[in-house]
């Protein structure tokens, strides 16, 4: 009889507290921010059916942080870590962490959304980016290459797939992207998107953007 391939799941991590225990204390984050959050974490969770998507491809530069040179590609190493926030690189150039971006990872995890990012920069800056703002435990796959958006997507898909047996509908996945170039070159048709400073303002709008898809 033949054995069933087992199905794998995603490994596990270090525990994630509940949604809504996740909006903690940082240096880095201003007090006034801190109800927007927990405003848009309540709106996701007083509906309580499961989110239709399931991968999350989140672009780097311009949407999980801001890079003062316009891309981590222009970073000269090495890089070094200033705060929880901010990373510089030889030049004193500066990287900014988007604003909750630990605590939307860390809920995305615990609504067992899977996590992907992207980007068409240097491969080894982005890398050493990630590393230093504490990321690479909230992040399932990394597809970091001078691609074109749709190879970088196709990429992601197939290393999903792999690692985790998962083959996802295009319609179970959101690509968050902040140039409208990127949003324009995703295939395959029916791939959801959201582009920053138009669908959302920021990384810490997801949980809101997510309660109204359907």
């Amino acid at each position: 009889m033949k054995k069933q391939k087992q199905r794998a799941s995603p490994q596990k991590r270090s525990p994630v507290p509940p949604p809504e225990r996740i909006i903690g204390d940082t240096s880095y984050q201003r007090k006034d921010d801190k109800q927007r959050l927990r405003n848009a974490v309540a709106e996701f969770q007083r509906d309580h059916r499961p989110s239709p998507i399931r991968l999350i491809i989140l672009v780097l530069d311009g949407a999980l942080w801001t890079v003062h040179t316009g891309s981590c590609s222009l970073l000269t190493p090495p890089l070094r870590k200033l705060d929880d926030a901010t990373v510089a690189d030889a030049s004193d150039n500066t990287v900014t962490l988007a604003r909750h971006a630990l605590h939307i990872l860390a809920w995305l995890r615990s609504q067992h959304i899977l996590v992907s990012v992207a980007n068409r920069s240097n491969p080894d800056n982005a890398r050493e980016l990630v590393k230093l703002f504490g990321l690479c435990e909230w992040v399932d796959s990394f597809s970091i290459t001078r691609e074109r958006k749709r190879v970088l997507v196709t990429a992601i898909r197939r290393e999903i797939d792999a690692k985790y047996n998962i083959r996802l509908a295009p319609a179970e996945i959101l690509l968050v992207d902040d140039a409208e170039s990127g949003i324009l070159d995703v295939q395959p048709p029916g791939i959801r998107t959201a582009l920053i400073g138009r669908e959302i303002k920021e990384i810490a709008d997801l949980p809101a953007f997510l309660s109204k898809i359907q």
